[in-house]
């Protein structure tokens, strides 16, 4: 998960950061997908994760603890060719 303080959101910080952590998931691990789970009405980690190239594959209810009651999810996956096509510039 991530979680950026209000003061520093909408400058790219977390994608950039998501980006560095996939690129080392799919270069040191050598793995196939990331797969990620996200609040469906969290517009902005969405886009983030929309920015990187996933793609949505379920929709899931889950207990939020932070928010004390139960969430839509959204499932989405990131496949490694997929990633390595669209990878933004560092």
């Amino acid at each position: 998960g991530y979680w950026l303080g209000r003061p520093f959101q909408g400058f790219g910080y977390t994608t950039e950061a998501a980006q560095r952590v996939l690129g080392w998931a799919f270069e040191t691990h050598r793995c196939a997908a990331v797969a990620a789970r996200v609040y469906e009405e969290n517009a902005a980690s969405r886009a983030v994760l929309r920015r990187l190239g996933f793609l949505p594959t379920a929709v899931t209810e889950r207990f939020a603890r932070p928010l004390n009651r139960k969430v839509r999810n959204i499932v989405v996956r990131l496949d490694r060719a997929s990633f390595e096509d669209r990878r933004l510039p560092a």
